[in-house]
């Protein structure tokens, strides 16, 4: 295989620079071929239109808006399919520079030895496609359920390059799965119905069931690059149109006629914070499940309203520096105070660090979440659950569950906690759909049992990403997952 050559230039304050160069990724086409095959035309609307013809069709369209309104207000009719799950969040294109042995200073250049890699990322997208590599893997047994095997991104993408080619790798990456993108438009100029170009071919959508419903005109795709070492991995970030991700670019109708709604990419999806306690509100009234993962909060103030937002969520997941730093900031805004060292656990003993993840995941159960799982890298997860009352019981009970995970030679972190997420949801999906099949847990499954293997799942899903490098590469088949998990005590 030929490859280009790839540097990445960091430019900062007095011209100064440094970039990794190496000879990267892969030369599939031309730039002229890519602008071609991804040119993105914008049909011109039609003009001099007859006044009595455009009152009808306004009257129409408000007609039909109301009765889509009423239907969705009252529930989704018996025969409707419902989603399996709709993901919010962020989707970057990922710039993997693998190999990293140390970061450079300015002025200075490092090589690399690994090929640089152009991936799908972003947590909302990493998620979706681990999550469709599970259901090829291990599809669900449904044969009278109402639900449909999809998954829907609500995302942002822009309509340059990266754009373009975050639409064509998600419909490669996800092998034929169902996977649905709503993208976000935020140019007047496109309405919420048109499709995206790059993915209308009749071929496209019969081979990877994957459509775009709007894109933006003259924004910018996301993009992180990701630096990535042995022992840890550092990020370097434009939100581009992902920051401006709101309420209003969300196909909530499809969103509410979802099993499973989960949240990602929190602190990278700013504008729609004040939209999530509303939207999460009405899930749980509609008895949608609810999920959401902060990712890391470049800012460094862990705020965005979460205390509205945590008494609607079933689930919360995030890793131990995050559950950390979320705790001490609510606590310092609390106290009227800025704690900006939120690390400082980092020297301390392992048993102190289990205490303070115990009660982080304590701080956010009195806060409103339901259930609470935190990453602890290569040692597992710790989950804090909410077990059902009895009958005449008024206080919550509490379940704690600490789950191990197998041993691998790490090759990239980036997206590990991403995939083990994906494992969780896979199994509580599974749960789910079997309730709704049977009305109770298969083969007498008990609650304790269950969440183990949520758990396990996880800790199996986590351990296979890190294997490779890019943080959305699908698993090598079915069996690698089943080792994973025989691996797991």
């Amino acid at each position: 295989m030929q490859y280009t050559f790839i540097s990445i230039i960091l430019q900062g304050p007095s011209y100064r620079r440094y970039s990794f160069a190496k000879t990267g990724l892969p030369h599939y086409t031309t730039e002229s071929q890519v602008l071609s095959k991804y040119n993105l035309q914008n049909m011109p609307m039609s003009q001099h239109k007859a006044a009595s013809v455009a009152a009808v069709g306004i009257v129409v369209a408000l007609a039909a808006a109301f009765l889509r309104q009423r239907r969705f207000k009252t529930g989704s009719s018996s025969t409707e399919k419902r989603h399996l799950i709709s993901v919010v969040g962020d989707a970057f294109c990922d710039v993997i520079v693998g190999g990293v042995n140390h970061i450079p200073e300015w002025g200075t250049d490092v090589l690399t030895d690994t090929p640089i890699a152009l991936t799908p990322g972003g947590s909302a997208c990493n998620t979706v496609l681990q999550l469709a590599s599970l259901l090829r893997l291990f599809p669900p047994c449904s044969s009278s359920s109402n639900t449909h095997p999809s998954i829907v991104l609500h995302t942002a993408l822009g309509s340059d390059l990266f754009g373009s080619f975050m639409r064509s790798k998600i419909a490669e990456v996800a092998q034929g799965q169902d996977v649905q993108v709503s993208t976000a438009s935020t140019s007047p100029s496109f309405s919420s119905s048109s499709s995206c170009s790059s993915c209308s071919s009749s071929a496209t959508r019969a081979e990877n069931s994957t459509t775009c419903s709007t894109h933006p005109k003259t924004t910018t795709t996301g993009v992180c690059i990701c630096l990535s070492g042995a022992a840890d991995r550092a990020f370097i970030t434009h939100r581009g149109v992902v920051s401006t991700f709101n309420e209003s670019h969300l196909d909530l109708p499809s969103l509410y006629n979802s099993c499973f709604v989960h949240i990602a990419g929190f602190y990278n999806c700013p504008s729609l914070w004040p939209a999530l306690p509303g939207i999460l509100r009405e899930c749980r009234k509609r008895g949608v499940v609810t999920s959401l993962s902060p990712q890391y909060d470049a800012r460094g103030e862990w705020g965005g309203g979460l205390e509205e937002i945590f008494p609607w969520l079933d689930l919360l997941l995030l890793n131990e520096m995050e559950a950390l730093a979320i705790t001490k900031g609510m606590i310092g805004r609390k106290q009227g105070k800025k704690d900006d060292n939120v690390e400082e656990r980092e020297g301390e003993e392992e048993e102190k660090k289990e205490r303070a993840v115990e009660a982080a995941a304590r701080y956010f159960v009195d806060l409103g979440v339901r259930h609470v799982i935190v990453t602890r890298g290569a040692l597992g997860a710790y989950a804090l659950i909410e077990e059902k009352e009895k009958e005449g019981e008024g206080s919550r009970k509490r379940r704690e569950v600490w789950q191990g995970c197998p041993r691998k030679e790490v090759v990239d972190t980036t997206g590990a906690g991403d995939s083990f997420n994906a494992g969780v949801l896979f199994r509580l999906i599974e749960r789910l759909m079997r309730k709704k099949e049977g009305g109770r847990e298969g083969g007498g499954e008990k609650e304790k049992d269950a969440w183990n293997e949520v758990l396990r799942m996880g800790c199996a899903m986590g351990s296979h990403i890190v294997t490779k490098m890019g943080a959305s590469a699908p698993p090598r088949d079915r069996e690698e997952i089943l080792e994973n998990l025989r691996e797991i005590e």
